[in-house]
């Protein structure tokens, strides 16, 4: 098992990346404690199948102190030592799994110690050498992609490599490399959703392709994953972006849903993922962004004074089933004022020109006019 006093994460969510990850991290705790016996053979396919599983699952320093109580980390943790070990006692084997493994270890060993200044180069040469190996062995010999396969658990996957090989790029500063091996990755696999946010969140941060784009690639996402995903938050911070930029995409009102199920999906990945709540300089710097322009923008209405903070901790505690409820009651509102209701108690109204923000009465209309004339223009020319 994992260890003692430790739950698994798929005890708390039914999300199948927690599945994943739980196996993972049970075949790298295994692997692990085979290669602190001197068992390297066995550990090194165990380490490689968890890393292409999920490749979180892996904890890793270079160096473990030499006092005492740190000591106990190697238990828990995979050090340059014991990976260098490990991928030299598989390296000349001439068996396919142990060679296999070798290859996945030289790419662990490029994924955590490629920012070193000194080595970090010529680890991530090293790593895209061996994936370009393992690419060719599967060009020669498809049925190693089979699911069923007893190779390091049918883990070893084109999609997987061409995925890993796009973060070699990324260190190397090379975006436009690093989009084409997810395009590639997703020609592969079309729903493997973690290279199309990958590849979204490239075009989002780099101002790659137009908003519509964007917005289409996170749409997609967030009908793919779970919403426990841990990338949800950034998911919906960008289509509550992209939402804001271009009113085509919608109301302020849609932009403000996405935003809330940004909120809810970070306070979620906190309890999945905790212990502590995270600092707001913590959070995806997208997440920060969508507050900024809501607080910029004409129509945010009555929480414009509130910070980021304040807005997380007020819908903590709420169930998901009663955030849902409100968001379906409050999804309309006057965006002078706020309120979800006209004086006389009836659904509020929308702007009859643009349709896309409602106020609850004509006076908060009028005193709205002066800021919402321009997107209100924008709005009707678009329909």
């Amino acid at each position: 098992m994992v260890g003692s006093g430790e739950h698994l994460l798929s005890e708390k969510t039914d999300d199948p990346e927690a599945r994943d990850y739980d196996e993972a991290l049970i075949l790298f705790m295994s692997g692990l404690k085979l290669g602190r016996r001197g068992d390297l053979e066995a550990a090194a396919p165990k380490i490689a199948c968890a890393f292409l599983l999920n490749g979180r699952s892996i904890s890793f320093i270079p160096k473990i102190p030499d006092n005492p109580a740190d000591q106990k980390k190697k238990d828990k943790v995979l050090d340059l030592e014991l990976l260098l070990a490990l991928t030299s006692a598989t390296a000349e084997t001439e068996t396919e799994t142990e060679s296999y493994a070798c290859s996945v270890l030289r790419i662990i060993t490029g994924q955590f110690l490629g920012q070193n200044p000194e080595h970090g180069q010529a680890l991530i040469a090293s790593a895209m050498t061996a994936i370009e190996r393992l690419l060719e062995i599967i060009l020669n010999d498809p049925s190693i992609e089979n699911p069923d396969n007893i190779i390091l658990g049918g883990c070893l996957t084109r999609a997987n490599l061409f995925f890993y090989r796009s973060s070699c790029h990324m260190a190397m500063g090379n975006r436009k490399r690093a989009i084409k091996d997810l395009s590639k990755c997703l020609k592969v696999d079309e729903f493997y959703t973690k290279a199309r946010e990958a590849r979204g969140y490239l075009w989002a941060s780099y101002n790659l392709k137009d908003d519509q784009t964007i917005h289409g690639e996170f749409t997609r996402v967030a009908s793919e994953f779970h919403p426990d995903n841990r990338g949800m938050e950034g998911v919906y911070a960008w289509l509550a972006i992209t939402t804001l930029n271009d009113p085509s995409l919608g109301s302020v009102e849609d932009a403000k849903i996405h935003f809330n199920k940004c909120l809810r999906a970070t306070i979620r990945k906190d309890e999945l993922y905790g212990p502590t709540q995270r600092r707001i300089d913590e959070l995806p710097s997208c997440v920060q962004k969508a507050y900024t322009l809501f607080q910029q923008h004409p129509h945010h209405g009555r929480n414009r004074q509130r910070n980021l903070n304040e807005m997380i901790q007020g819908m903590r505690g709420i169930s998901v089933d009663e955030y849902e409820e409100g968001m379906r009651k409050n999804k309309y509102i006057c965006v002078k004022c706020g309120a979800n209701r006209r004086p006389d108690g009836k659904m509020v109204m929308q702007c009859t020109r643009c349709k896309s923000v409602s106020y609850c009465s004509t006076k908060c209309q009028k005193a709205d006019w002066k800021s919402h004339k321009s997107f209100c223009d924008t709005m009707k020319n678009k329909s």
